[in-house]
């Protein structure tokens, strides 16, 4: 899409910045336009010093200048170079943030907006499909994960910047602290929130799990229409909060019991494979209108992650039948579950883009069911659990082994911090001692595997980030 400019009035950018003109207010036009990379800045945008981590966008100031900027939003005043003009706040990127804000109140069309601890990504990427089928489109969706502030702002600032200005918006949003939603959800003003679940990821950065639910909950404090994950202890705990606004709860199989009737429902269950029966009860009715059709893609978690999709095109006021009919066309994002052939007839199912053990669990039964001469599941560890993180790597290796008592799996290889603690519990499971390999490197598992696949085979590459297991992938390829 080709973008124009976008024209947010000063008064209420100051207002919700907070903002301090310098050296007047009169230095500025009436309206602003934004941008926070001097790299593609265009003569008389305002440039915003964005600062993180790993860097500082005060560095660059100057050189916003001499790309023809108008001006800098700033936290030092002493950043602005001699003669030109600045907005002076306590913190860029939540300036940035509120500016976002000034544009979601000018933006008419409407907005879903989708957190959880896992299933957010392939949740948004199923719900961008679905509504575009649904005549929900032009759709604009978060690009790969860019779900913290910034990316959040970009996508607001984006809607109303671009050509073909989008009739729905999707936005993905992520929490590492306490409170971290409700303050995204202040500036994009979500007509529905789907909220995936929430299980245990990232619990290193919250006090407490009772404290992350909160936080996630946080996604209906401006009042959204709720989507709901059926299965999801949290949010059945606060349901009652939110019947007034006739709720979704979303089913990978067919509930045993019809939750308040004040709720409505979608359930995806499996029916056959490659073959899905999907159902919708709207809220206060009794009546369910069930489809069946292809679904290309494996696994419980996986349906659950469409029938929130497909609450989230209800909600929406899209059409249905269209979505429904729409669900065979329907692919992973990448890194997701990808199934790859290796040359030597055997194949690799890649799903490292992320875990957690919910989604580690997931992925297990999954694969557990798949279709090959020997399973092998290679399983790094998980990041940012916590206090709990070595017993909730036991709950994991526990499963895995039960898989393998139960001859679904046929070996374990782990790895990474919590490898120890895998193990253990995979024993526990009852998997056989000699069934289960400790590998010290991503090096040490590709010469492992390279030694003991086989035509036919099939391997799970599981982990965390940080843990590179894509280069597993590569050495395999290689």
């Amino acid at each position: 899409m080709s973008e124009g400019r976008i024209a947010l009035p000063l008064d209420r950018v100051l207002a919700l910045t907070h903002g301090r003109c310098v050296p007047s207010r009169s230095a500025f036009a009436a309206t602003v336009d934004l941008s926070t990379d001097t790299r593609c800045i265009r003569p008389g945008q305002i440039y915003v010093a964005l600062s993180g981590e790993r860097f500082d966008g005060h560095a660059f100031v100057e050189q916003a200048r001499a790309h023809g900027a108008a001006g800098a939003v700033v936290v030092r005043e002493a950043a602005l170079p001699s003669n030109f003009p600045g907005i002076v706040v306590a913190d860029t990127t939540q300036a940035y943030l509120a500016c976002a804000q000034a544009a979601r109140e000018l933006y008419t069309g409407q907005v879903a907006a989708i957190t959880g601890s896992v299933g957010k990504t392939t949740t948004k990427a199923f719900c961008a499909a679905l509504c575009e089928a649904a005549s929900l489109g032009p759709v604009l969706a978060t690009p790969a994960n860019e779900n913290n502030e910034i990316g959040v702002g970009h996508l607001l600032l984006r809607a109303l910047r671009d050509a073909m200005t989008p009739r729905t918006l999707i936005v993905e949003m992520g929490a590492r602290h306490s409170g971290e939603i409700e303050v995204l959800c202040r500036a994009a003003r979500p007509t529905v929130g789907i909220l995936t679940g929430v299980g245990e990821s990232h619990l290193e950065n919250f006090p407490s799990l009772e404290s992350l639910e909160e936080t996630k909950w946080g996604l209906f404090a401006t009042g959204a229409r709720p989507v709901l994950s059926g299965s999801d202890r949290a949010s059945l705990a606060r349901l009652s909060r939110v019947l007034d606004r006739a709720p979704l709860l979303c089913y990978a199989e067919a509930p045993v019991q019809r939750s308040d009737p004040r709720a409505g429902e979608v359930c995806v269950s499996a029916a056959g494979e490659g073959i899905v029966e999907a159902s919708y009860r709207a809220p206060g009715t009794a009546e369910s209108h069930t489809y069946r059709t292809a679904f290309p893609i494996p696994g419980a978690h996986h349906r659950l992650d469409v029938a929130l999709a497909l609450g989230a095109v209800a909600a929406l006021g899209g059409n249905l039948d269209h979505a429904i009919a729409a669900l065979g066309t329907l692919s992973l994002p990448e890194g997701r579950y990808q199934a790859i052939e290796l040359p030597n007839g055997a194949n690799v199912v890649y799903d490292a883009y992320n875990a957690a053990p919910s989604s580690t669990e997931a992925a297990l039964q999954t694969f557990a069911a798949r279709r090959a001469r020997r399973r092998i599941a290679v399983l790094a560890s998980m990041a940012e659990l916590g206090p709990d993180a070595e017993e909730l790597h036991r709950r994991v290796g526990a499963c895995a082994g039960a898989l393998t008592r139960r001859r679904m799996l046929d070996a374990l290889l782990v790895g990474g911090e919590f490898s120890g603690a895998l193990e253990e519990g995979a024993i526990a499971g009852g998997a056989p001692r000699a069934s289960i390999t400790r590998f010290a490197s991503n090096a040490d598992a590709t010469e492992w595997l390279r030694g003991h696949l086989h035509p036919g085979d099939a391997v799970l590459l599981k982990g965390s980030r940080r843990y590179k297991m894509e280069e597993i992938l590569e050495g395999l390829r290689r």
